[in-house]
């Protein structure tokens, strides 16, 4: 068997277990699915209003105080918005300002009150840029109207704050830049102080060396014109120029004692002294008034340098005197250090200027409609149509709900009832043959409708592969009686070319002739585990097979407790048996000729005893055995086997047994107790015959019987 094949078998199984218990699937589902309904229907209505706030971006405030501490970032508002439109004091806000709850009211009135508002309050993003307050309630008016006034009072405390916000960041501005414009006059005024003394220094160097520049020169005007003829004078001046400018340059950090200043000293000193001795070997006198425009022009530098030098005392000494106490003389290294320091302290003032001005801005935005950062997109509407109950949401669940409630419910009464429903389990689980199975019988209805409905319900399970292949309940309609006083379960006799009909003649062949071994059979007795399973319309339908063949039956109603085989033939339950035994009533005018051909019946009778003495009794084996000899098959429909003796007793005069088990009625313990029973008195349990059974319906059977 293919894989494919299997799983359709399985399909087929579950299809069938439903439609065996489609009782109980169908209230299960009805249930489920009408208490779906009806609680829709009583559920209170409830309407839902919402609006839209449209959020800015950043490109309106947040560049104009992005750089400062307090300024506001999008992403923790968008984060947090939602417990902000909820909070708690905004919602008590929202209570007393629409009356929504009386003035009387308790503080733990206002408290649940507020609680379950907030819980049909909720937040949502539709994008980046656009949120939904949506609001549930009851009424209507009310839903639109908290919708509509938690948006506004919203939107204006997010324009409230961000005023404050601007208004504290003016004055966090305006308190740094008063910090930070001290704090750059001082670095102004120490950067100018350091300066002066640096130029200080060098023009008091500079004033030294042209004084001495100047006496040399005093000396070597007589011999001027000599040496400027005597090359070696000209460049050792020249070279004593460059270390007087070198010595000027370095004594402006380094002190006296340093070695690269004592050494260009010494070098000096040397030059000069060779100088001297150059010009002592010249002869040439000159008179001292010769002119020389070296001597002129450093007279002139020194003027002006001295000039330099009293101006840049002038103007530290005011600076001292106004602020600065204490300046340090700093070198080079110090000064640039005020210098930078002092650029670093220009450019935070230059942008504390700049951010207060945008602060100014940003607070003249919020007084607009285009500076605050959340707007009214849309207002919520007056909602018309409630959204809870969602009818279709509830008729699903309760559609789907029945469906798994019904499946599961089925599923587990059949796994915790455990019934036979083929010949097949039966056989399989008791060890019992087979005899056959009878399918349901059931009333012929004069409504037109139903009969419609039924031949739909055929045409349909004819036609289709899937319901072809599944058992199915196809009960034998039972048609006009032949005879009314004979009931109409009596098929064989009524319909004999019914499938019903066919069904007991198929279990007279099984038992006489297909599966009878042993020997002829003359007393035969049907029974059953408990009442109800059918065995009293086998034996009657048996019988009345039996009878059809040409043989002489007589059917023995041996349930002297519930006897019913006597309204089949609609004839009095006495004289019979308990009457022959207790009254010694004759068997020939207690026994009676039925309709049905060959067919003799004898009642359970009306006399009072005690059926289990009774059938135990010698006087009921001899009536058997007086019986036997008159007709040549009796069939003898006895009470159930469990909690009475009466059909072990029985199945002492008989010669084959025959137990009839309901199909998805009689539970798989009562046929093993029925076995065990029957075993321990020896009867000889010919096999099982299955009623009610849910017949395989080959399209063949369904052409031949309905067609």
């Amino acid at each position: 068997m293919t894989k494919e094949t299997q799983q359709q078998l399985n399909l087929s199984d579950m299809l069938e277990l439903l439609i065996r218990k489609r009782n109980v699937f169908l209230v299960l589902f009805s249930v489920v699915f009408f208490s779906s309904v009806l609680a829709g229907l009583f559920m209170p209505r409830v309407y839902e209003a919402s609006s839209l706030i449209k959020v800015r971006g950043k490109k309106i405030i947040d560049p104009l105080v992005s750089e400062i501490a307090v300024a506001p970032q999008i992403a923790e508002e968008i984060n947090t918005l939602s417990k902000q439109i909820m909070a708690w004091p905004k919602l008590e806000q929202l209570v007393l300002q629409l009356n929504l709850v009386s003035v009387d009211a308790s503080q733990k009135q206002m408290e649940d009150y507020i609680t379950n508002l907030r819980k049909r309050v909720n937040v949502r993003f539709v994008n980046r840029e656009i949120i939904q307050v949506v609001y549930q309630d009851g009424n209507p008016r009310r839903a639109q109207m908290v919708a509509n006034t938690l948006t506004q009072n919203f939107i204006e405390e997010s324009s409230q704050g961000k005023r404050e916000e601007a208004k504290n960041a003016i004055d966090f501005i305006n308190e740094q830049l008063k910090i930070y414009r001290a704090k750059l006059e001082n670095s102004e005024q120490n950067f100018t102080v350091s300066k002066i003394d640096s130029d200080l220094r060098v023009a008091q160097n500079r004033r030294t060396l042209l004084k001495d520049r100047l006496a040399n020169l005093q000396k070597i005007i007589p011999s001027q014109v000599t040496t400027e003829q005597n090359p070696v004078v000209s460049q050792l001046q020249a070279r004593a120029g460059q270390i007087e400018s070198e010595l000027a340059r370095l004594l402006i950090d380094a002190k006296e004692g340093n070695p690269k200043v004592q050494e260009l000293q010494t070098e000096l000193t040397g030059l000069k002294a060779r100088i001297s001795s150059e010009l002592e070997k010249t002869t040439v006198k000159e008179s001292i008034s010769t002119f020389n425009p070296m001597y002129l022009q450093t007279e002139q530098e020194l003027k002006q340098m001295d000039m330099e030098i009293s101006y840049l005392e002038k103007r530290r000494e005011s600076l001292l005197t106004r602020s600065v106490r204490g300046a340090k003389k700093l070198g080079e290294e110090g000064l640039a250090n005020l210098e930078r320091n002092k650029r670093v302290d220009e450019d935070i003032y230059q942008m504390l200027l700049r951010q207060l001005e945008s602060a100014y801005v940003s607070e003249r935005l919020q007084d607009s409609e285009k500076g605050n950062q959340f707007t009214v997109l849309e207002y919520a509407r007056l909602p018309l149509k409630p959204v809870k109950p969602n009818f279709m949401k509830i008729l699903l669940f309760g559609f789907f709900g029945g469906l798994m409630l019904g499946g599961g419910g089925v599923f587990l009464l059949e796994n915790i009832f455990k019934t036979f429903h083929t010949p097949e389990q039966a056989q399989a689980v008791l060890g019992f043959t087979g005899l056959g199975s009878v399918g349901t019988i059931a009333m012929e209805t004069q409504n037109k409708d139903k009969k419609e409905f039924r031949a739909a319900v055929r045409d349909f399970l004819r036609n289709n592969k899937l319901f072809s292949k599944i058992r199915i309940a196809v009960p034998h309609i039972a048609l006009k009686r032949l005879d009314p006083s004979v009931a109409a379960e009596l098929v064989v006799y009524h319909d004999p070319r019914s499938r019903i009909a066919d069904d007991y003649r198929m279990l007279k062949t099984n038992i006489f002739h297909g599966l009878n071994d042993s020997g002829k059979i003359k007393k035969l007795l049907i029974t059953s585990a408990i009442h109800g399973e059918g065995k009293s319309t086998t034996s009657a339908n048996l019988a009345a097979a039996i009878a059809a063949g040409g043989s002489k039956v007589l059917l023995v109603d041996c349930d002297l407790r519930k006897g019913l085989l006597h309204a089949f033939f609609s004839a009095p339950v006495n004289p019979g048996v308990s009457d022959i035994l207790l009254n010694s009533i004759d068997p020939q005018k207690a026994c009676r000729q039925t309709p049905v051909n060959n067919l003799w019946f004898l009642p359970c009778g009306a006399a009072k005893g005690n059926p289990t003495e009774l059938m135990g009794s010698p006087s009921f084996k001899e009536l058997i055995n007086s019986l036997s000899s008159q007709f040549e098959i009796i069939v003898m429909d006895s009470p159930p086997v469990l909690n009475m003796p009466d059909a072990m007793m029985l199945s002492k005069f008989s010669d084959a047994v025959v137990v009839a088990i309901e199909s998805g009625k009689t539970h798989q313990k009562d046929v093993i107790n029925i076995k065990s029973s029957l075993r321990q008195v020896g009867a000889k349990v010919l096999g099982f015959v299955m009623t009610r059974q849910d017949h395989y319906m080959p399209r063949y059977m369904h052409d031949y019987y309905y067609s």
